[in-house]
């Protein structure tokens, strides 16, 4: 006769969430900021500017940076709205889940939320940034 191996039975009330989920990438990230944070604060920089080959400023390649990643942020949204039909008599492409992965073992109100406080930082960011430099420089590369 053929014994069959002892499992454990899972721990009683204990689920496995999302919260752990979203929690963990958030503790590396902000870990890796600290670490950037306190390493910047206990070296002097060099004084040596990194150029980049068609710009003509640090500021300005900030700002293209940013333009570029609102515009994707826009895209999000947008294609967000075609695609759980909030935009009237607009039909969803079949490809336009492709621009969206979307997560399925997560809270259903994580994604918006999240997506939703990138967008804010992402419009704050490009504010602070892209469009100041643009309406006091003017648009240049």
């Amino acid at each position: 006769m053929a014994t069959q191996p002892h499992t454990v039975p899972p721990r009683p009330g204990r689920a496995d969430s999302g919260a752990a989920k979203l929690v963990v990438p958030s503790l590396i990230g902000a870990l890796v900021a600290l670490t950037l944070g306190v390493y910047g604060h206990l070296h002097n920089p060099t004084g040596y500017a990194i150029n980049i080959a068609g710009f003509s400023s640090p500021g300005a390649v900030k700002s293209w940076l940013a333009t570029g990643a609102f515009v994707f942020a826009l895209v999000q949204v947008g294609s967000a709205l075609v695609m759980y039909g909030k935009v009237p008599r607009v039909a969803a492409p079949p490809w336009i889940g492709g621009l969206h992965l979307p997560k399925t073992d997560l809270p259903s109100w994580t994604l918006p939320a999240l997506g939703a406080l990138v967008f804010t930082a992402l419009t704050g960011v490009w504010f602070t940034s892209a469009y100041w430099f643009f309406s006091t420089f003017g648009i240049r590369h």
